[in-house]
């Protein structure tokens, strides 16, 4: 299932009106992610881990519930997500 439909279902929004604002949030989680997995590298040319898709979902609907009680402006950290979603990534590493 696409994750924007997936996003609407789980916050039961039926209408396209908020779509622009959800597709940000899962922008938003899905560098949160490239960013925690692959935290010595830079991720441009880098394929997302699909096996984190569900949780890239799972961030950016946590992110959409925290917009109203903080502000759609602050800035976006690790504090903004919750340890025990952030906890489900292994960050990978290599040696060159």
């Amino acid at each position: 299932m696409e994750k924007l439909k997936t996003i609407k279902i789980l916050l039961s929004i039926s209408d396209d009106e908020q779509d622009e604002l959800l597709q940000v949030y899962l922008d938003i989680a899905k560098e949160i992610i490239m960013k925690k997995t692959y935290p010595m590298q830079n991720t441009d040319d880098v394929c997302f881990p699909q096996e984190h898709n569900y949780l890239q979902v799972e961030i950016a609907q946590s992110l959409y519930r925290k917009r109203g009680t903080e502000g759609v402006a602050k800035g976006y950290s690790g504090n903004d997500v919750p340890s025990s979603l952030l906890q489900q990534i292994v960050p990978y590493g290599s040696v060159k």
